[in-house]
């Protein structure tokens, strides 16, 4: 019982405050995060306060009318007698004695957001460890006054005096019982809240301020343009910063950002606006008709939108795929996600709408009504018409092929029906409210109807899948290898850190074995501090460097760079080479690559298998309770049903990477995005293919595990549990992580008697850190029926080195076959690399990359690594 309350009350103000701190956190930092929390939970509930603070003046003076008279019937008549009599005159006066609470309206309306607030904030991981100012941990009580050995916390202090003061400004005039009330209520929260992570305490008191403001500037000239203008002083430094400062999301996130932040400055003019709709709209046919039928339309409304949001899209997508949603973990059937999204649904669609519009007036209720009709019909349009190809979904809730381009036109097309759409529910609202009310009994009977079919389908599908259920973990073969031929293997770590060799050789010895006949050049240069500049010149060799592809040849960067990717396979394959390629970075200019311009040749095998091996790597590791897929699917699904209803030209915001604008992989010991790439490495022997063939064979792999930190399990390094120590350096983490996995594959190839004719690079498109480490990429190399311990050489290489070192000895004379020019390496001078820190496409143009004077560095060939400003 207390989880299907916690679902339908607690859980989408969870969820809520998940997404307003992960945006700000985002953009600033965890603290600022807890003040925009706060900040927008106050704006929000504002509104539900005025309706509370109002309720409690009718109630104060209800109680003052009656007060006289009641008090000489109490001295005048005991017992039942007085409790008839009381009663008699609250008919007479149309009150009910329950009508007193209405002066706990504001008290109660605190609880399920204290405790959102609380279930959100209080073990948030985020937190361990991040400073705000004085607070040195977030994370834990902020203990901020030494005395005597121990420490006092000052934030919980700080916070009830504040509450105090704000009782004392509000409480002006009240009956003493209110004022105790209160005082006694800022009392209770010290004792619950003294020994709680300062982020909770920091978020409280602001509310608390935030309280104290709203009452103060009700009590000044101007209240209302103060509070306007220090908004729009703060959408403007948003604005800035977002635009000018903060680089770290693509453009298209910044730009929402921005719009979003700028509706504040036409405030104002949405209030005129509603102002003149109200006047318009007054007496005509909305304000005529009867209240049955204002309330009948609203719970259609919502009834729509649960079963569109709650059940159609869920089921539609369990149902698809029944198999891949059964037998997961305890939970053998998938109806179990079905009734756990359904439920929070209710919550978000039903119950919090149903309780907004019960206490508001009949103009309030008209606008939410009319409001959320408009939203059911962009929602219906969103998922019927423009409801794009993203791929198949799985369990860990990514696309296959999550590709969010979309031309011009479309999106004007998109934007012009939306907008269509909300005009004709607007004028059917105000003009036919029958016909929209008719419109909506319709949709309510199909949408049901299709709920009950796609339910008794699924039903009907894992009965006959439960009758022949096996666990199966068989992995396709990706990679192949020859006995006889030569092997090529190039795989491409992104972000490895060069200089992690030697204390991860120190730590495990046993790399020394596995990596026999290896080079390691830690003298290695990469030509840009992002994958966007680092990876052309790994791939394509140094005709892509970035001052290169600054140059403006009137063709398209997304083509250039896609030539880059292409030149070693062409080279490997036109020579008669099996060729296999995976993940290719950035390929067509998407984070998930996207391989259609492969097509064009197909004789290069062209795949993505990040993501691919997760489900199956956590089955196969269930002891490991590296995540419940059962809890993370039943928390987060309802996801799926926000981005199909989208505007296509929105998803890729919400989509955001796999990490759905939340801390999506807080559901793990580890981030999914790190799993994801682990599960890929651990799974190479599994996906590997080794024959007799007479081809010999190139394989050009590519893996991020090095890119996404995480502490894993010592000392062999791998994912765990929830009860992981958090300690450690993430970055070594994962690339010990990955040295190990790679150990293990090498490993693999030697039993397999592979690893002698095989030619191995092991190559980072950048390093990470500051000054020359974020310009220091790995780079390794063995050739064929080398042997020994790891040799270190400390001549000047960069990673643009890696298609001659891959092609060298084997393909005579090779070129560039999109140009005809020879492989070189063009760094007998040093070379020109670039510290920009635009890492997406968005940031440049159309033909070459956009990168100021100033972030241009020479690198000459020395130790020393001598910079100099060109």
């Amino acid at each position: 019982m207390l989880n299907v309350l916690y679902s339908l009350i607690i859980f989408p103000l969870v969820r809520i405050i998940e997404l307003v701190f992960m945006t700000f956190e985002r953009l600033f930092n965890p603290g600022i995060a807890i003040l925009g929390v706060s900040a927008v939970v106050t704006a929000c509930t504002l509104p539900l306060y005025l309706v509370a603070e109002k309720w409690q003046s009718i109630e104060r003076e209800t109680q003052k009318r009656l007060m006289p008279k009641m008090t000489k019937i109490k001295s005048i008549f005991k017992g039942d007698e007085q409790y008839m009599v009381l009663n008699t005159y609250y008919k007479q006066q149309h009150y009910h004695p329950i009508f007193a609470l209405r002066n706990t309206f504001s008290l109660l309306l605190q609880i399920p957001f204290f405790i959102a607030a609380y279930s959100y904030l209080s073990h948030l991981e985020l937190l361990q460890g991040e400073a705000f100012f004085f607070i040195h941990d977030l994370g834990v009580p902020d203990g901020l006054l030494p005395v005597l050995g121990n420490s006092i916390n000052i934030l919980p202090i700080l916070m009830t005096a504040i509450n105090i003061v704000t009782g004392a400004i509000y409480t002006r005039g009240f009956p003493l019982k209110e004022k105790v009330q209160l005082y006694g209520m800022a009392l209770i929260f010290l004792v619950l809240l003294y020994n709680s992570p300062a982020a909770l305490v920091l978020y409280w008191t602001m509310n608390n301020l935030f309280s104290l403001a709203k009452n103060v500037l009700r009590y000044i000239p101007h209240g209302k343009k103060i509070v306007y203008a220090i908004l729009c002083a703060a959408a403007l430094y948003i604005d800035y910063y977002t635009l000018f400062i903060f680089h770290k999301r693509s453009i298209v996130k910044h730009v929402l950002v921005v719009i979003a932040s700028s509706t504040v400055f036409f405030i104002p003019l949405f209030l005129a606006a509603a102002k003149k709709l109200q006047q318009r709209f007054a007496g005509i046919k909305a304000g005529s008709e009867s209240n049955v039928t204002q309330g009948s339309l609203f719970l259609l409304t919502i009834g729509n939108i649960f079963l569109l949001l709650g059940i159609v899209i869920p089921i539609a997508l369990i149902s698809s795929s029944v198999q891949e949603f059964s037998y997961i973990e305890n939970h053998a059937s998938p109806f179990y996600f079905v009734w756990n999204i359904a439920l929070q649904a209710a919550g978000y669609f039903l119950l919090w709408p149903i309780t907004i519009y019960a206490l508001f007036s009949n103009k309030t209720k008209n606008a939410l009504t009319a409001v959320l009709s408009a939203a059911l019909f962009v929602c219906l349009i969103n998922v019927y018409i423009f409801s794009g190809d993203y791929g198949f979904f799985t369990t860990t809730l990514t696309f296959s092929n999550p590709t969010f381009k979309i031309g011009v036109l479309k999106t004007i097309l998109e934007v012009l029906s939306l907008f269509a759409a909300i005009i004709a529910c607007v004028y059917l609202f105000f003009f036919k409210k029958k016909i929209l009310l008719t419109i909506h009994s319709i949709l309510f009977i199909g949408l049901f109807g299709f709920s009950l079919l796609k339910i008794v389908s699924t039903g009907i599908d894992f009965n006959a899948y439960a009758k022949i259920h096996t666990q199966t973990t068989a992995l396709s073969k990706v990679f192949d290898f020859s006995h006889t031929a030569k092997n090529v293997l190039v795989i491409m770590l992104d972000r490895a850190k060069a200089g992690y060799v030697p204390a991860m050789f120190a730590e495990k010895p046993e790399l020394y074995d596995a990596f026999s006949g290896f080079i390691w050049y830690p003298n290695c240069a990469s030509f840009g501090t992002n994958t966007i500049f680092g990876a052309p010149p790994l791939f394509g060799g140094y005709e892509y460097v970035p001052k290169e592809l600054a140059l403006d040849t009137g063709a398209p960067l997304v083509q250039r760079h896609n030539e880059a990717l292409l030149v070693m396979p062409r080279i490997f394959s036109e020579h008669g080479f099996t060729t296999t390629v995976t993940d290719p970075s950035w390929a067509n200019y998407s984070y998930r690559p996207d391989l259609s311009f492969y097509k064009n040749y197909p004789e290069i095998k062209a795949e993505n298998i990040i993501g691919r091996y997760t489900e199956s790597w956590i089955w196969d590791h269930k002891d490991a309770n590296i995540l419940s897929t059962s809890l993370f699917l039943r928390d987060n699904l309802l996801r799926f049903s926000f981005f199909r209803a989208s505007p296509e030209f929105f998803r890729s915001a919400i989509y955001d990477n796999a990490e759905w604008m939340v801390d999506i992989g807080s559901a793990a010991s580890v981030p999914l995005l790190t799993l994801d790439e682990y599960a890929a490495l651990d799974s190479l022997p599994s996906i590997t293919d080794i024959s007799d063939s007479s081809n010999p064979t190139f394989t050009l792999m590519v893996n991020q595990l090095t890119h996404e930190p995480a502490i894993f399990s010592l000392p062999d390094y791998t994912p765990q549990g929830q009860n992981l120590d958090k300690g450690g350096d993430k970055d070594y983490h994962v690339n010990m992580a990955a040295f190990l996995l790679l150990k293990n594959y090498f490993n693999f190839l030697k039993a397999n008697g592979v690893y002698d004719n095989t030619r191995i690079v092991i190559v980072a498109d950048h390093g990470d850190g500051d000054g020359k480490a974020a310009l220091n990429p790995l780079l390794m190399f063995k050739d064929f029926d080398t042997t020994g311990s790891l040799v270190t050489d400390n001549a000047f290489m960069t990673n643009a080195d890696t298609p001659i070192l891959a092609t060298a000895g084997l393909i005579e004379n090779p070129v560039n076959p999109w140009t005809q020019k020879p492989l070189a390496a063009v760094k007998s001078n040093g070379i020109t690399a670039t510290t920009s820190d635009l890492w997406t496409p968005e940031y440049h143009g159309k033909n070459n990359f956009k990168i100021k004077g100033s972030e241009w560095l020479y690198i000459d060939d020395t130790n020393n690594w001598k910079k100099v400003e060109k």
